[in-house]
């Protein structure tokens, strides 16, 4: 008997019609997942766990059967939307006013926006993000100080396992050769990926340790690896002296 081929969970023997439309809707039960995942909405508002878990939810009843169990464990997890509850943590944190707080989360969310929109029409994001901005400055005369701690907290927060796996695409790479990886070796990586620039994306040609306000000599990580580690020392101690 000829092997089944793999390919999308999908029942034996179904015909191509309710193949097809199974397929269409597990990528529109993705597309929900995807949605349910980030720190706003798509309506600009914060995301939070009751929200995420009902998006998840209605997720779910497409993707019955055994084949989307291991789907279906990891967003069932309560563990799974942990991010979502520290972030509300420090934002409470940070600006105690409710409506304020939201404010601010929504300004920040159109101004990101902003940022993936082409020059030619950027007009209807604009208004949106004057709207948010008298918004804000109708609660409080300080809105710009609220609206900077809330940027800061929304723009450095990342999901633990995406950052895991970026580090997990580069390690894999030298484990397909050579199973053991040094502490040193580690060191190395780190070093070479944090000086590369990055080729696209709103980062373009600046690499994590200029994102991150690293001021080095220089950020080409070969040049760092020859300087004498005690003329760099000395450089880097006189450049926190000057600031």
């Amino acid at each position: 008997m000829p092997e089944e081929p793999r390919g999308a969970p999908g029942r034996r023997g179904a015909p191509p019609s309710a193949s097809f439309d199974e397929a269409v809707q597990a990528e529109a039960a993705a597309d929900r997942l995807t949605a349910a995942l980030p720190l706003c909405r798509p309506d600009g508002q914060r995301n939070d766990r009751a929200w995420a878990q009902q998006q998840i939810s209605a997720a779910m009843s497409a993707l019955p059967g055994e084949p989307w169990g291991k789907v279906r464990r990891l967003f069932n997890d309560p563990r799974t939307l942990n991010d979502l509850d520290g972030l509300h943590a420090q934002l409470e944190q940070a600006v105690a006013e409710p409506w304020l707080r939201a404010a601010c989360s929504s300004l920040w969310y159109w101004r990101s926006q902003m940022e993936h929109v082409s020059d030619q029409q950027p007009a209807p994001l604009a208004q949106v993000i004057v709207l948010e901005q008298l918004m804000c400055q109708r609660l409080t005369a300080d809105w710009q100080q609220a609206s900077q701690r809330v940027e800061s907290i929304l723009r450095h927060t990342v999901r633990a396992r995406s950052a895991v796996e970026c580090m997990h695409r580069v390690l894999r790479m030298h484990q397909s050769r050579q199973r053991h990886v040094s502490q040193g070796l580690l060191d190395l990586k780190r070093l070479c990926w944090n000086c590369r620039p990055f080729v696209q994306g709103k980062r373009r040609g600046a690499c994590p340790y200029a994102l991150l306000g690293l001021d080095l000599p220089t950020y080409d990580g070969w040049e760092l690896l020859q300087m004498d580690p005690d003329v760099l020392r000395q450089k880097l101690s006189t450049q926190e002296v000057r600031t």
